[in-house]
């Protein structure tokens, strides 16, 4: 008896310690959740509120769904109109492919610069190319009013915390949009 005592004391506390355990983390798991709520960032930057609207505005008319003009004459067939450096910025897939410039010279090194590197606004173009002088052949936009510098920070911050999207997907069509007399007419 005297040498099982031992063995039946230690088996004692390792059950106690088990279920001491188990109790804990049963007790830990709900506080847990309400601390990762407060620690969700009140600076995150809302892609389809905050982001979207800038490039529908600035840039998604040069970099959207390629579409047939109107036909010249009647009965002819309308011209394709593609999208700048082949670059769509309508889609969340089209945003993370980029384009066919995406590998300008950074500082006369051979380093290219991709389209939208998340976590790093300084290697995305779509956002390096808005703070260009507008001399540069490569500033966008080419048309139309430039980001502000409100838009811009916007921009720099979204992709600097990772370019979210969060549930946008945007325009996935790949095909070339038929011409629709109906349409308003694009520029």
């Amino acid at each position: 008896m005297k040498k099982t005592l031992p063995y039946l004391a230690l088996g004692f506390l390792a059950i106690a310690s088990s279920s001491i355990a188990d109790h804990h983390e049963e007790a830990a798991e709900p506080d847990a959740t309400p601390a990762k709520a407060e620690t969700a960032d009140p600076n995150a930057i809302n892609f389809a509120t905050q982001v979207y609207p800038i490039l529908e505005a600035k840039c998604v008319k040069c970099h959207e769904q390629p579409y047939e003009k109107k036909p010249r004459k009647e009965g002819a067939k309308g011209r394709t109109k593609k999208p700048k450096s082949k670059y769509r910025m309508d889609g969340k897939k089209f945003l993370l492919a980029g384009g066919t410039i995406t590998a300008k010279v950074i500082a006369g090194t051979e380093e290219g610069i991709s389209a939208l590197t998340p976590g790093d606004a300084s290697k995305s173009s779509m956002y390096t190319y808005t703070n260009l002088p507008e001399e540069d052949e490569l500033h966008m936009p080419t048309k139309g009013d430039d980001l502000t510098p409100e838009e811009k920070e916007i921009l720099k911050n979204w992709i600097n915390q990772g370019a979210n999207f969060g549930e946008w997907i945007g325009n996935e069509d790949e095909s070339i949009r038929p011409y629709d007399p109906d349409a308003p007419a694009k520029s």
